[in-house]
């Protein structure tokens, strides 16, 4: 718990030490482990934070936390089936997330499928109109397939919402 403390506070490096001694006491403190998991990708040593996530699944299958992060690092790493599994995974756990629906969405867009990717973006956008993450992201996915004015318009709607949006 300490830990997890330390990784509120952002001092992933405080976190990390006593989350590993939490483990070098017991090591099948799952809570610490997807802690663990979680202050590496914080800190972007993602080939640590999937070594440390994949125990995790392995003995709860069905930890929110520890899918998540693990498909998000795997997304980062480009293991697109690693990560799909894993966020799909999340997805299901606890349908609506949606975290992992952005995630799904970014996943599709990196890997070249625009359409899926707009198909997500756009359900997201079903529940939650403002949400600049997806209307970014629809509107990126929608000018790789060539529908420039229809990304122009939803580029359009978030500037005069949100006119100091950079991207």
């Amino acid at each position: 718990t300490l830990g997890v403390c330390f990784a509120k506070q952002e001092d992933f490096a405080a976190a990390e030490e006593h989350l590993r001694r939490a483990l070098t006491l017991d090591a099948n403190q799952n809570f610490a482990r997807i802690a663990l998991g979680r202050a590496l990708f914080a800190q972007n040593r993602l080939e640590e934070c999937v070594e440390q996530l994949r125990i995790a699944v392995e003995v709860e299958p069905s930890a929110l936390d520890a899918q998540y992060f693990l498909g998000e690092a795997c997304r980062r790493l480009g293991r697109w089936d690693a990560a799909r599994r894993a966020l799909e995974a999340a997805s299901d756990i606890a349908p609506g997330f949606v975290d992992a629906e952005m995630a799904l969405a970014a996943l599709a867009y990196d890997e070249g499928h625009f359409q899926e990717a707009a198909a997500r973006y756009g359900r997201i956008l079903q529940r939650d109109p403002s949400s600049s993450a997806a209307i970014l992201g629809r509107g990126r996915s929608l000018a790789q397939m060539g529908r420039d004015a229809e990304a122009a318009q939803m580029f359009d709607g978030l500037l005069r919402r949100a006119p100091q949006h950079v991207e």
